[in-house]
């Protein structure tokens, strides 16, 4: 979300807050134009993960994203969605760090499931071009499952007065027939619009970016017993215009599938979405 604000004000942030207080990624190089005139324009490289709190294989797999992506990624921010409990204490070493997490009581059981899980925010903190300004969480009002954002303000080195908002998100889960979420990912698409516009407009930040698993299944209708299709397109639940989707902008006729049973072996059936994104 672009738009104006003195990004530069060293007043206190003001905070927006609400009235109660996939299997894959993707590293993404998203060019931000800051609307003070003396900036220059700036890449920004962000990756974005949901782990998959799943218990097939869980620990092998929590080791080999731990060394072999997160502590060797060239991106100075990752996003991590379902973050569980039992991974959090390997997050902390001196290459990377997290800076805030969100964690809630999963909607499903199993035996041996880790059933606390949310959203992360890692940043590395010997990035030679960016530093952080502050962080936090943000609930969303209508959410069962603690859902919201947890976010992170970036800037450069050398531009203090340009500051990026980053957000990790994991909108509202299907859990069943009769409880897909889709009402309340469309009430927390609008609360995302709020937060963001706020911000901006609070002159806090000049930029949001808000990436996640958006559970989101607007691109191919499908009859299924386990249903979930949002047959609003999520874009056009923003009111304003200047929120874009950052993959389908670059990459118009390619399917992005963020989760994909045809190629994974850990997802049966066949069923091929899009439902991470970032905004």
């Amino acid at each position: 979300a672009l738009g104006g604000g003195e990004g530069g004000a060293t007043k206190k942030p003001k905070l927006p807050t609400n009235s109660s207080g996939s299997t894959s990624s993707t590293a993404i190089d998203l060019s931000l134009s800051p609307p003070t005139p003396s900036s220059k324009p700036f890449t920004l490289p962000i990756h974005t993960q949901n782990l998959w709190f799943d218990s097939a294989h869980q620990s092998p797999r929590m080791s080999h994203l731990l060394n072999n992506h997160f502590l060797t990624s060239s991106s100075p921010i990752i996003l991590i969605q379902e973050l569980t409990g039992s991974l959090l204490p390997h997050l902390t070493t001196p290459s990377t760090i997290i800076h805030t997490q969100q964690l809630s009581n999963s909607p499903n059981s199993g035996v041996g499931l880790d059933l606390t899980y949310g959203c992360g925010v890692l940043f590395n903190p010997s990035s030679p071009t960016y530093k952080t300004n502050f962080c936090g969480t943000y609930l969303f009002r209508n959410s069962a499952m603690a859902r919201g954002l947890t976010f992170v303000s970036v800037s450069p080195v050398d531009s203090s007065d340009v500051k990026v908002l980053i957000c990790s998100t994991h909108l509202e889960s299907w859990t069943g027939p009769g409880s897909t979420g889709a009402e309340e990912r469309k009430m927390q698409i609008k609360e995302v619009e709020n937060f963001a516009k706020g911000m901006v407009g609070n002159g806090v930040v000049n930029a949001v970016v808000v990436a996640g698993d958006m559970n989101w299944d607007d691109e191919k209708s499908v009859k299924s017993k386990r249903k979930m299709t949002d047959l609003e397109p999520l874009m056009d639940v923003f009111q304003d215009d200047c929120f874009v989707d950052a993959y389908r902008s670059l990459h118009p006729t390619s399917p992005g599938f963020t989760y994909d049973a045809k190629t994974n072996p850990m997802l049966s059936g066949g069923l091929q979405r899009r439902f991470d994104r970032v905004i």
